[in-house]
């Protein structure tokens, strides 16, 4: 919860810095700030980032707590957010409205595009005029198209949300808490050959279905934190062009040459240093990793990794067969890991520890006119531009090409799209996937054009919301 007052007295410390736009934040449900301001629920834009409060709005014009038709996930967190449509058909079918009684009031505290100003009593929290008991705030209602975010322009939908809350349930408190119980557990009959030592932690939950998505969990979760370690390790490995001590050997010949440069100026001895400087650069410099090398040294990575294999060969042994097993396991962690920008989840790319690379953008030696006159961009410009594309657009979209038995074993919502030109048609919709499970398939316009037009439609939002604001009787000077 947090103080829907940006000019609150009670808020402290950081909170105080001008970046932040609301009051005081509370841990505990409240209907009033210290301050005397109405509070509402803290919310998160998965697509942006930004944080807004969520407000309900009754027919009344009283501004209270959102009372939502669905329950709460304590596996919220976890959840990654649904990938976008195209299918207006399908966003039509999908759509249901979130509150019976409310409509939603987004609460900005900003002047950004879309919103407007909302006067409320402090007292009743009811919208009326604006006088010296009302607290005027900045923000974006309902007016049944959809709630969108005004500071990236996404609308949330019942298919799509967006916005998430600040609440922490307990598998993401357990995610952290067991690993370290379990370092003060007695170890097990065969600590060399087992996991955790042969640990064992035992905990008691009323709920089977809560007890069965936990364990499942927290097995992926332990998996995934070997998994990336292992990675990282090996990337770092592998990556470095020159080993440390060619490093200190180049060091040591620079340190050289520069003495005998400052005793005299020397052409061939700088010519040395120079060339000295440029065979540094190359043996700090770091190559790419290819994905079928660095699957074949993850399958190679000893007993940790063969009982998972062992595990996942026990459930699925026509997948992970004795032949390439390992191999296949080893490209579905990587996949795991690296397949798609995720949004929510961290990852080694998402904390800078690890970053994809696409050999065949460095074979662009030039840049097309169409780009060149539409942008300005040269060929460094261009690429980065393409490996932006790739990182948000088709990695991110789920557009890879990856195995169907891969994708059951991925742990994690992992949904096929596929790229189509620009003024392309879309496929039959009815037309069932190779897997055979009947799934819709989602088609993306390959233009990435569209991630710069989503700013165009501003104007007409900031009137739409107007218009609501005027026929609710949401006015103010």
């Amino acid at each position: 919860m947090a103080c829907s007052d940006k000019e609150c007295s009670a808020r402290s410390g950081f909170l105080a810095h001008p970046d932040w736009h609301f009051g005081q934040v509370y841990a505990d449900p409240r209907k009033h700030c210290d301050c005397g301001s109405p509070a509402y629920e803290l919310v998160t834009c998965t697509s942006c980032g930004t944080v807004h409060l969520l407000a309900g709005v009754t027919e009344g014009g009283l501004v209270s707590h959102l009372v939502s038709k669905s329950s709460v996930d304590d596996f919220e967190l976890d959840i990654e957010p649904a990938d976008e449509t195209d299918d207006p058909e399908e966003e039509e079918a999908e759509e249901l409205p979130v509150s019976i009684t409310q409509f939603r009031l987004l609460i900005a505290n900003q002047p950004l595009d879309g919103t407007g100003p909302v006067d409320i009593e402090r007292e009743s929290r009811v919208m009326g005029d604006r006088t010296e008991t009302t607290v005027r705030v900045e923000g974006v209602e309902e007016d049944g198209s959809g709630l969108f975010c005004p500071a990236c322009s996404e609308t949330d939908t019942s298919f799509k949300p967006i916005f998430q809350t600040c609440r922490i349930g307990a598998p993401y408190l357990l995610d952290g808490i067991l690993p370290t119980l379990l370092e003060f557990a007695p170890d097990g009959s065969d600590p060399a050959n087992t996991p955790w030592r042969g640990r064992k932690l035992l905990t008691f939950n009323d709920s089977r279905q809560g007890t069965a998505r936990l364990a499942a969990n927290l097995q992926q979760s332990s998996e995934k934190s070997r998994v990336g370690a292992l990675i990282y390790h090996l990337v770092l490995r592998e990556s470095n062009a020159g080993s440390s001590a060619d490093i200190e050997r180049i060091n040591r010949d620079i340190h050289s040459f520069k003495q005998a440069i400052a005793i005299g100026p020397n052409p061939v001895i700088e010519s040395m240093l120079a060339d000295k400087r440029d065979e540094l650069k190359r043996a700090s410099s770091s190559n790419p990793v290819g994905f079928p090398k660095l699957a074949q040294e993850l399958a190679n990575q000893g007993r940790d990794f063969v009982d998972m294999l062992d595990r996942y060969r026990s459930f699925a042994p026509t997948v992970f067969t004795q032949e390439n097993g390992a191999s296949t396991l080893a490209k579905t962690f990587l996949i795991r890991e690296m397949g798609k920008r995720r949004k929510r989840r961290l990852n080694l790319e998402s904390m800078g520890l690890v970053a994809t690379a696409y050999p065949g953008l460095e074979k662009i030696q030039r840049v097309s006119g169409s780009v060149a006159d539409a942008a300005g961009f040269d060929v460094s410009s261009w690429r980065d531009f393409l490996k932006i594309c790739l990182d948000f657009f088709v990695r991110g979209g789920g557009s890879l090409a990856i195995d169907n038995d891969w994708r059951r074993w991925l742990g994690l919502p992992f949904p096929q799209t596929y790229l189509i030109e620009r003024d392309a048609r879309k496929i039959n919709t009815t037309t069932s996937l190779a897997s055979g499970q009947g799934e819709r398939p989602k088609y993306r316009t390959s233009s990435f054009t569209r991630l710069c037009t989503q700013s165009s439609s501003g104007g007409s939002r900031r009137s739409r919301s107007n218009r609501y604001s005027t026929r609710r009787g949401v006015g103010g000077t």
